[in-house]
């Protein structure tokens, strides 16, 4: 998947913040990167960016860089931070000051898609007195983009990128700062450079990220087979969670607004109820005598014991409000981003490792067995088959059996997936694994 420009906005200070808006478009394997530039008093009151977020979720910081050209009692302090995955629709991007500059501040933001959903492969900065501003950076994957932001001293200079580089903003003379972007074929040394009107004192620093792969997915590989199955219409008719504990199955009922602990015949077990709690959950794992699942609605990740006590809630925010599926591998979370037909890779601390599209609109549900995941898909009526990377390794065609599977778990040799179509829970042999 190529690397695409979106959207691009700035604003400028006012007290010690600087908001405006940006509208980020509904495209996979999102990217903002917002660059703020300060001018600040020598050896007067300190100035840095507390803190960046968009839609109020926190930015991660790049790098910084203070400067100045030797001649002035002036400095320029400018920064770069990134968000992967921002929220979708127009939102205010706010940068917070930790003091009031000297004399002035501004921001500017870009917004692309299909960016691997990972930290930038690497970054650098320099500064310089020259007419000709320029720092050095190395992607590691071909088809990367490198984004940066050069700011200078004084308040006249004109700044102009290499030819290669698109310039994205440019605030004027008075401002000091312009960024830019440039696609990168091969992975290999690369320059970023501008051109001053008049020597001065600059600084550049840049960040690459990487694409997010293409696959082809391959189809009709494996078949399933039923080798047992029981009603759960009487357990819930909206099941989007499905757990395995080692002897028994957990059912998140998203109807009936209960976990239900339930035998391999559909028997109930225990229960508990989660209506206090949340009203829509779309995803549950069994780890180590307790669960996890995912309240859709406020964006949870919540941790019950087997009996409903909320031990622990990860805030999911910064994600989209489509998710479910879930399962865990042992060191990581594994959910699904229905919205935008993603799969996330989290810690155990709800931060994004990675992330990757599936094939089809309208994923559901997701297992991981023997360092593969199953991931259903409602739409196509299918399973697909993945690697950790996104790769497909198989697919084929679930709706002999039903026609709307959602929730799937593995036991270690069977997969139990609900389906939504006649509302029963199957047990599942998939042949060529």
């Amino acid at each position: 998947m190529a690397i695409t420009f979106d959207a691009t906005a700035n604003g400028s200070l006012a007290g010690v913040t600087i908001t405006y808006a940006l509208t980020v478009a509904n495209q996979s394997n999102r990217l903002l990167v917002v660059a703020v530039c300060q001018t600040g008093q020598v050896g007067g009151t300190d100035v840095s960016v507390s803190g960046i977020t968009y839609d109020g979720v926190a930015l991660t910081k790049i790098d910084s860089q203070r400067f100045n050209n030797g001649a002035y009692t002036l400095y320029q302090d400018h920064e770069l931070w990134y968000l992967l995955s921002p929220n979708i629709g127009t939102a205010n991007v706010v940068v917070t000051l930790s003091n009031a500059p000297s004399l002035n501040a501004y921001s500017a933001a870009i917004s692309v898609y299909g960016v691997k959903q990972q930290a930038p492969e690497d970054d650098s900065k320099a500064t310089g007195n020259s007419d000709a501003p320029t720092v050095n950076i190395t992607p590691v994957s071909a088809n990367s983009w490198v984004f940066d932001n050069c700011a200078c001293v004084f308040d006249s200079r004109v700044l102009d990128p290499d030819a290669g580089q698109t310039e994205r903003y440019d605030l004027g003379a008075q401002v000091h700062m312009a960024g830019a972007t440039l696609p990168v074929a091969v992975a290999a040394l690369t320059a970023m450079d501008w051109t001053l009107n008049f020597a001065d004192g600059w600084g550049v620093i840049a960040a690459v990220f990487a694409p997010q792969p293409d696959f082809t997915p391959v189809t009709d590989t494996f078949t399933a087979r039923v080798i047992g199955s029981f009603d759960a219409s009487g357990i819930d008719t909206d099941i989007f969670g499905l757990t395995f504990d080692g002897r028994n199955l957990w059912v998140g009922g998203n109807d009936s607004q209960a976990i239900y602990e339930v035998d391999r015949l559909g028997n109930i077990i225990s229960s508990f109820d989660t209506s206090t709690v949340g009203d829509s959950f779309t995803g549950l794992v069994y780890i180590d005598g307790s669960l996890w699942a995912i309240n859709a609605t406020d964006s949870y990740l919540i941790h019950f014991s087997l009996t409903g006590d909320v031990i622990q809630t990860i805030d999911l925010s910064g994600f989209q409000t489509s998710l479910w599926g879930l399962d865990f591998d042992g060191k990581y979370f594994w959910l699904i981003d229905g919205m935008n037909k993603s799969v996330f890779q989290l810690d155990q601390d709800g931060v994004l490792i990675n992330s990757f599209v599936t094939t089809y609109d309208n994923p559901k549900g997701i297992s991981f067995f023997r360092k593969n995941l199953l991931v259903t898909n409602e739409t196509k009526r299918c399973l697909e088959i993945y690697d950790r990377l996104g790769n497909v390794i198989g697919s084929f065609d679930f709706d002999p059996i039903d026609s709307a599977p959602r929730a799937v778990t593995f036991d270690g040799k069977y997969f139990w997936i609900a389906g939504n179509e006649n509302d029963y829970i199957y047990q599942i042999s998939i042949e060529g694994l």
